[in-house]
């Protein structure tokens, strides 16, 4: 539980990649809640559009301190956020291509996102996550299913790419 971690951390540090302090068993869960918690007590004195650092706080507050990719940890899990708006752009046309994406991920994955928005709302509770709860339940179901989807789409890319190998043989 501990190497892990610090493996997938220094992985992303040798690519330049950076974040908040991974605490163990939390990760950086009640850092998050603080950064939610500060911009509900602030009050905004004028309206425009800048709102990033009002609804997601967390990813205005780290890409600023560790630029627009970054790790955090929530829980044990690593999340990799990034606001490069040229290589989410390139991530999602080469993923686009598949037609697992168009099938569905990008539903569960939207979906994954709310059930996230709303646990990082909520008070983190170590080993909570294993009792059979609504929302732990529909959490596991989500997962287990973008998962799978995952595999399809790299199985998928695999045999794509097997067979663009055999025809270039043929010639």
């Amino acid at each position: 539980m501990i190497w892990v971690p610090l493996r997938i951390q220094t992985y992303f540090k040798k690519q330049g990649i950076s974040g908040p302090k991974n605490k163990i068993i939390v990760g950086n869960s009640a850092e998050i809640r603080r950064l939610f918690a500060a911009a509900a007590e602030s009050k905004s004195t004028c309206i425009n559009h800048d709102i990033l650092h009002r609804v997601a706080p967390l990813y205005y507050e780290w890409s600023r301190n560790y630029g627009k990719t970054f790790l955090y940890w929530f829980g044990s899990k690593p999340r990799l956020a990034m606001s490069d708006p040229d290589m989410i752009k390139e991530i999602l046309m080469n993923t686009i291509k598949s037609s697992v994406w168009r099938r569905g991920l990008l539903r569960l994955m939207e979906q994954q996102m709310h059930l996230v928005s709303q646990a990082l709302r909520s008070v983190y509770i170590p080993g909570f996550r294993f009792v059979p709860t609504e929302k732990n339940t529909e959490r596991r179901g989500l997962e287990n299913e973008t998962r799978e989807a995952i595999r399809m789409l790299i199985k998928n890319n695999i045999r794509a790419r097997e067979n663009s190998r055999n025809l270039l043989m043929l010639t």
